[in-house]
């Protein structure tokens, strides 16, 4: 039997060292962005393999047979349609691995082998987790993931469609939005975000709607701390949030943090139960085949990945904008 070649065993070796990784790669990814960490942290992820479309029930009004009841009243048995349908479709995010013959032919021995190998799929894992940090708050063009922007926007009564409903049209498929540019944080900040938490709350008349956590800039987070009421009860407990470097500060009980990518003068209200990831487990940061590129003598390899930001209630989500 034949020895294996180079070429073979640099594609194996890539190929294990990936998979072995994988763990290891969705906690870069899902345990470094607080945003997804919080998401997975309520163990909102929904799998689903395949399919042309991503659905999921909206509800948007109470069954109005529900009444008081006395001795021989008759209960409605009207049907009643209490929820639609919202439709979305797969985004892909994709990155390349490429190899070059020079680098493996100068670096034979197995321990320069093996940090090349981890140098390219480290690189690889930071890029793919920044993607989609940026992505969670850049307005969706194309192809790109649905972003949180997109879900909460500033004016959510513009026509604009989104899982296939529009904004325009359906008052319940709209987030709370509050225009702060005539209200300095120094002065108004906690009070706006008061008003825009209990009406989510009142909205929803349901506190599961309530926030499960608020997302900000540095500049206003540093103004939120600044705040003379009892700062320990505002601190958080979860010491992963906190690692990461992002804020310690609570509202309410839920955690406030900021994000690099969070748009400038924005504070977002965020309910996990109702935003959420989905996701192709059989498509899910796969490494695909090693390739040779034309006319060179270096390989390439594509990883890929099946996701999409959904939505199943606008209602729960708020925005603050213009805070300065």
């Amino acid at each position: 039997m034949a020895a294996p070649t180079r070429t073979l065993i640099m594609d194996t070796l890539y190929t294990n060292t990936w998979w072995e990784r994988m763990k290891k790669i969705e906690d870069v990814i899902f345990q470094k962005v607080a945003i997804l960490y919080l998401m997975t942290k309520k163990t909102n992820m929904v799998d689903q393999v395949g399919g042309t479309s991503l659905e999921c029930p909206v509800e948007y009004t109470v069954n109005p047979t529900v009444k008081g009841y006395g001795r021989g009243d008759q209960v409605d048995l009207a049907d009643v349609e209490i929820d639609t349908v919202a439709r979305y479709t797969w985004a892909y995010v994709a990155g390349s691995v490429t190899r070059f013959w020079t680098d493996e032919q100068q670096n034979q021995g197995k321990y320069a082998i093996k940090r090349i190998v981890d140098r390219n799929l480290n690189n690889l894992e930071k890029s793919i987790r920044k993607y989609i940090d940026e992505k969670l708050f850049t307005a969706q063009t194309g192809k790109e993931i649905l972003s949180i922007v997109d879900y909460i926007p500033n004016d959510p009564t513009t026509s604009f469609t989104l899982g296939g409903l529009n904004q325009a049209t359906y008052s319940w498929w709209r987030n709370y939005y509050r225009n702060c540019s005539a209200l300095p944080i120094a002065t108004y900040l906690r009070d706006v975000m008061e008003t825009m938490w209990n009406t989510i709350l009142i909205e929803n008349q349901d506190s599961e709607a309530a926030p499960d956590a608020l997302c900000t800039t540095q500049t206003v987070y540093e103004e939120y701390a600044r705040w003379g009421f009892d700062m320990a009860q505002a601190k958080i407990t979860d010491l992963k949030l906190i690692d990461l470097g992002v804020g310690d500060l609570s509202f309410h009980g839920r955690p406030v943090f900021f994000d690099v990518n969070c748009p400038s003068g924005k504070m977002f209200a965020l309910n996990f139960t109702n935003l959420f990831l989905f996701r192709d487990p059989t498509a899910w940061f796969q490494m695909r085949d090693w390739k040779e590129i034309p006319d060179q003598a270096d390989k390439t390899a594509q990883n890929i990945t099946a996701l999409q930001l959904g939505c199943s209630n606008r209602k729960t989500l708020g925005v603050l904008f213009n805070l300065a």
